[in-house]
């Protein structure tokens, strides 16, 4: 006999739910469905934040919050305040340019691991030293955009190895598989060869979702149906608002014994004059049926999807506070 389900609604499938939790596949873990879609995401996520001013003003925000206007630094406390102070602008002067092309500071480069969590789910950097580097401390920063992570293919059938990471039988990472690119002009071309680096080289962090999870999830990734339909949606309400404007004026009769006037489809309206139309017809101006009314509180409830993945209020999303008392608005900030 078929069991019933009595308690959960939420595993019930009918008619009008099937097609929505189509995609819901059990026992599947998170690595699996990186494996597949990690790809895709990271491409529609690099495509809609260059594309999608609201999403690229969020991320440029949160960076800056995170990050600071200078990024961190460096207080000792104690009893030695010389030592102390020297050792302070040791770390000050690496702090201003740690990168290892000698272009980026340490908030450089934070701001930039902070938007690759965004668009690729995690940050990538390599440990260097830099032999011509006239400081004391000569460790650097080199990062490394995630696609060069990835696994061999001598090593698609090796157990230690997932998603480009030899793990330990702990799930520790051991080392890093870094693909070799030789860059000619502005491509990049894929040699087929990998470096493999040992942990300790390697900065990689990412949010972890799930147990066991070895590759970040782009925190983009929920809010692109969103980002992507609202963007869709201001564009048809733009195309109508248009369409609705270039019709500016109308002729139309509603008598029967109306003479037949043969005009041309179109004529063109001069501003400032007043046009005369054949007896019997009279002029309907149409008025833009777009935007709607609730067309910016739709937007608004939109945009919050924007910000909520980390938190992110409203007001801080769009910038604008103008909806807000003060009370709320400090609340908010």
């Amino acid at each position: 006999a078929a069991m019933n389900l009595r308690r959960f609604e939420a595993a019930d499938t009918d008619r009008l739910n099937k097609d929505r939790w189509k995609g819901a596949l059990q026992g599947q873990n998170i690595n699996a469905d990186l494996a597949g879609s990690l790809e895709t995401i990271r491409a529609r996520a690099q495509y809609e934040l260059a594309n999608n001013p609201t999403l690229e003003g969020v991320i440029r925000t949160y960076g800056d919050d995170v990050v600071g206007e200078n990024g961190p630094g460096l207080q000792v406390l104690g009893d030695d305040e010389e030592y102390h102070q020297a050792l302070e602008a040791v770390c000050a002067e690496v702090f201003e340019c740690i990168s290892a092309d000698g272009q980026d500071s340490l908030a450089d480069i934070l701001r930039l691991f902070l938007r690759s969590m965004w668009d690729s789910g995690e940050l990538l950097g390599q440990l260097v030293m830099d032999r011509e580097a006239t400081t004391p401390v000569q460790l650097r920063i080199k990062p490394l955009p995630s696609r060069r992570l990835g696994t061999r293919p001598q090593d698609l059938m090796n157990t230690d190895v997932m998603l480009g990471i030899r793990r330990n039988l702990l799930g520790r990472p051991v080392s890093y598989f870094i693909t070799d690119v030789q860059t000619m002009g502005v491509m990049e071309v894929w040699t087929g060869l990998y470096r493999e680096l040992p942990a300790s080289d390697i900065i990689h962090a990412f949010l972890k979702v799930e147990a066991g999870q070895v590759r970040g999830v782009p925190w983009a990734a929920t809010s692109l149906p969103s980002t992507a339909e609202l963007r869709d949606y201001d564009a048809q309400v733009l195309d109508a608002a248009r369409q609705a404007a270039n019709f500016a004026v109308t002729l139309y009769t509603d008598h029967p014994d109306a003479e037949y006037v043969n005009l041309p489809g179109t004529a063109d309206i001069e501003r400032g004059q007043f046009q005369t139309v054949p007896p019997g017809w009279k002029p309907m101006g149409l008025t833009p049926p777009q935007p709607a009314t609730n067309y910016v509180d739709y937007r608004s409830e939109r945009q919050r999807d924007i910000g909520r993945p980390v938190g992110m209020p409203l007001m801080t999303v769009r910038l604008d506070s103008s909806q807000h008392n003060y009370s709320s608005a400090r609340f908010d900030a």
